[in-house]
């Protein structure tokens, strides 16, 4: 399973986000490429322990449903909601925010042996690997919902 640890996976999603432009427009969703950016951004930081931690499981499935979802089913497209944590990072200026996105992909490879991670407010205690799948999945779902 693909992950942010892996050096070679982190070099692949650096080179896919070089490749938006402002221009970029969506096959599905909401976002619009620099609210996208900026979401990813929100939900890095928050895997590195850089924002207030949500300790409150949010209601939803059983755990065994949910795992299966983080692991091997596919994301929705355009059909999830995302904890408000991972959504407060305002567009600002396009390649200040797309080079921040890449810094913070580095940085959770930087961050591997780290021994705590967050707690995720619907997918509960995760690893560092737990983290890093999640972080892999989601990154690949948003920059395949741009095309790259």
């Amino acid at each position: 399973m693909k992950h942010m640890f892996d050096k070679t996976q982190v070099e692949i999603m650096k080179s896919r986000v070089e490749k938006l432009n402002p221009e970029s427009t969506p096959q599905w969703g909401k976002f619009n490429v620099h609210g996208m950016i900026c979401h990813l951004q929100d939900q890095m930081t928050y895997a590195l322990g850089k924002k207030e931690e949500i300790t409150e499981l949010a209601k939803g499935p059983p755990m065994f449903l949910r795992n299966l979802f983080r692991l091997y089913i596919p994301m929705l497209k355009g059909k999830i909601q995302t904890s408000p944590v991972m959504l407060e990072t305002q567009p600002r200026e396009w390649e200040e925010d797309k080079a921040r996105v890449i810094r913070l992909m580095e940085n959770l490879l930087e961050n591997r042996e780290k021994e705590t991670w967050p707690f995720h407010p619907f997918f509960g205690p995760l690893t560092g690997l737990d983290w890093a799948r999640l972080v892999w999945r989601h990154n690949n779902h948003h920059l395949s919902q741009f095309g790259v």
